[in-house]
């Protein structure tokens, strides 16, 4: 099931050699019943999204390695785990002991992202 994922998630063969795969649902029939098209095409997005970070972070707290896989399609990896059309697939977590340690990337700045009041304008944060 492994190897058809990699295939699906266009050659990423890392997910292979991971010992624990997730991937991140989301029922969609259960947000359409209460918020209509928008649950479905967003809030049931941002849900997959919240419980992968969730699962990121406690990976990363037990000492493993993890990595969110968002580049996928949709449909082969739906038909891959026979999942029914309202269940739909937001992310691969592959989950496992890391070859090397993990490199502290370059931070943005808070002053870069940060406006006040309107987009584009900027305040000093000291």
């Amino acid at each position: 099931m492994k190897r058809e994922l990699v295939e699906a998630a266009v050659g990423q063969d890392f997910i292979a050699q991971a010992p624990v795969v997730i991937v991140v649902c989301s029922n969609t029939d259960r947000v359409m019943k209460r918020y209509g098209d928008r649950g479905v095409k967003f809030y049931s997005i941002v849900d997959g999204a919240f419980a992968s970070m969730l699962i990121l972070l406690t990976v990363v707290n037990e000492g493993l390695g993890a990595c969110f896989v968002g580049a996928f399609k949709d449909d082969e990896v739906a038909k891959i785990l026979k999942l029914p059309k309202y269940v739909k697939p937001i992310g691969i977590i592959p989950i496992g002991h890391p070859n090397e340690p993990a490199e502290k990337m370059e931070g943005i700045s808070l002053q870069e992202i940060t406006h006040y009041e309107a987009y584009g304008k900027k305040t000093d944060l000291n």
